[in-house]
């Protein structure tokens, strides 16, 4: 959970942490309510009407906020443990003990004017199931609420946007569906709004607009689409903004260059169109903003990027590519950055897609540079009926099959097939002679018995090269059918290259 605002801390009492304010006023305030008796005491369950024997260690007759908050919160637990959802719940877990005896886990009350209140509500990481309850909006006083990590489904309550005083909301990583209430746009307090990594569909809504405090907006990881509300580039104390990986479309609104306080801004795996706006310049450091990462990868935005922007994008990853930082093939991909081969997909917009299936005529082109590289340029062309001419694959296409590189049945090149595992262990052997002089690992895959001769001997030879590992250690799997992914094209084509020496 978020340490607790500034200018306030916490001290135990009554199995509660109280948020204090630092005022003498304050202070005072609170030693008198602590000296108000306990009475009514009920035995081990909650009593709506004074919130588990008096643990609060309030008179609740005298503090009605506190004890409508109690009520509320037995609402909430009442709801929940009735859910379907949260049925195996074991015995222990906090929503069957919560409010018997001191047990009031995720619960902390502050002094507000109107006394004592419940003013966070932090049940991240507890295995909750089911819908957000609407209940949870009586706690009329909540300043923070922290509901991610759970498995929460169902509808954002628009109810929630009636907790004007709110400046911090988590409800990221549940399975959260349906649209982004507009009635969030009414909670004119909020600082940090956190809706990532759930199934939420539909539009953003442009009265989140209203939101002048914001400083970090969240939506990575959903299903929204539509395009962005010009609206939030009223928000001109936002520092950070996540979008990516839903299926946003439209340009990009040139109000958002209005976001002087911007310094991170994330846009990947979308559906946008049209260039950078010529607005969104002025965010660079160079014209007087803070944009420190421009994350612009597999967006759709369209190129090519004006030079200031260029730079801050590059920036925003470790190396020329803009989506394989921390990939198993990383360096492989990176020694690819220089080649011609990069036409087959990979720049700061359009990213390398390591994980995407390779196909035939990405592989062509490959095979081609990397002979090249080695041996000098290749020679010799077929004629293919299905490549047509002046594709940028045409004369690599043209190459391996006449080569005897890769097939081509009747002419036909196919150039958007898969090619399989197995398949590009027989084109590396077939391309680069010094393969097939290392003495072959004979047998080394419990898996390619089904294959013909030619794809066990390439695969046997890959693996002598120090080509390959397989697919799995023990026992040792080759997985000849499955399709050779981009980031294994480019570690197989590099370890290839680099073992002429073997």
């Amino acid at each position: 959970m978020q340490a607790p605002r500034r200018g306030t801390r916490e001290v135990p009492c009554g199995g509660f942490p109280y948020a204090l304010a630092t005022c003498v006023v304050a202070l005072v305030a609170l030693a008198v309510w602590l000296s108000s008796p306990a009475e009514g005491q009920t035995g081990s369950d909650l009593d709506p009407a004074r919130c588990s024997d008096g643990s609060f260690g309030f008179d609740l007759r005298t503090n009605p906020g506190l004890a409508s908050d109690c009520r509320a919160l037995v609402a909430i637990k009442n709801y929940w443990l009735a859910h379907p959802a949260n049925a195996d719940l074991p015995a222990d877990h906090f929503l069957r003990t919560w409010g018997i005896g001191l047990s009031w886990n995720g619960v902390f009350i502050g002094l507000t004017d109107e006394g004592a209140r419940v003013t966070t509500l932090a049940l991240q990481f507890q295995d909750i199931g089911g819908d957000i309850p609407v209940e949870i909006t009586r706690l009329t006083a909540l300043r923070e609420l922290f509901l991610n990590h759970n498995r929460l489904t169902g509808p954002i309550p628009p109810e929630l946007g009636n907790l004007t005083g709110l400046y911090q909301m988590h409800l990221n990583s549940n399975s959260l569906s349906g649209p982004i209430p507009a009635e969030l746009g009414n909670l004119a307090d909020m600082e940090r709004m956190a809706l990532f990594d759930n199934r939420l569909t539909g539009p953003i809504p442009p009265e989140l607009g209203r939101l002048a405090k914001l400083t970090y907006l969240d939506f990575d990881r959903n299903r929204l689409s539509g395009p962005i509300p010009a609206e939030l580039g009223n928000l001109t104390g936002l520092v950070t903004l996540w979008m990516r990986g839903n299926m946003l479309s439209g340009s990009l609104p040139p109000e958002l260059g209005s976001l002087s306080s911007l310094e991170r801004l994330y846009l990947r795996d979308n559906r946008f169109s049209g260039p950078v706006p010529e607005e969104l310049l002025d965010l660079a450091p160079s014209r007087g903003g803070k944009l420190a990462v421009f994350d612009i990868c597999r967006s759709g935005v369209e190129g090519p990027l004006p030079q200031v922007m260029q730079r801050i994008a590059q920036g925003s990853y470790r190396g020329p590519f803009c989506d394989d930082d921390g990939h198993i093939h990383e360096s492989s991909i990176e020694s690819l950055a220089a080649w011609d081969a990069a036409a087959a997909g990979c720049d700061v917009l359009n990213g390398y897609c390591p994980d995407r299936p390779a196909t035939r005529a990405q592989a062509a082109v490959f095979l081609h540079e990397g002979v090249r590289r080695l041996y000098g340029p290749p020679s010799g062309a077929a004629a293919l009926g299905d490549v047509p001419a002046g594709a940028w694959y045409e004369r690599p296409a043209q190459w391996a099959v006449a080569a005897g590189v890769m097939s081509a049945p009747e002419g036909r090149f196919d150039p958007e097939g898969p090619v399989t595992r197995a398949e590009l262990a027989q084109m590396l052997t077939a391309a680069f002679s010094h393969l097939s002089e290392v003495e072959a690992a004979d047998g080394a895959f419990a898996d390619m018995s089904r294959q013909p001769d030619g794809a066990v001997r390439a695969a046997e030879f890959l693996y002598a090269a120090g080509v390959t590992r397989g697919c799995s250690v023990d026992p040792l799997l080759f997985c000849p059918t499955a399709p050779a992914t981009r980031g294994q094209m480019a570690a197989f084509l590099v370890r290839s290259m680099n073992s002429v020496a073997v």
